[in-house]
């Protein structure tokens, strides 16, 4: 992996790793933070610069919601009837 994609992957991990603490529910914290470890450790040892950058974009498409949308704990409450 190139330095800068290697840069680009640890910043992703850890910006998904400190957005998922914000959560206020703590199964929803822990289930996220859960995901993001092991999607990162399954692919860890992916070489192909293209594949890399895939597995990025990959990352960042549902992560926007995350950052951009409404706080997923509130919209699963109001799912619940909360």
């Amino acid at each position: 992996m190139a330095a800068s994609s290697r840069a680009l992957v640890l910043d992703l991990y850890r910006a998904m790793l400190r957005e998922s603490k914000h959560f206020s529910a703590y199964n929803y914290r822990m289930y996220a933070i859960r995901r993001i470890r092991d999607a990162f450790r399954e692919n860890k040892n992916v070489k192909d610069p293209v594949e890399i950058q895939a597995l990025v974009n990959k990352a960042k498409r549902p992560w926007n919601h995350f950052s951009t949308g409404p706080h997923w704990s509130t919209v699963f409450d109001r799912q619940a009837g909360h």
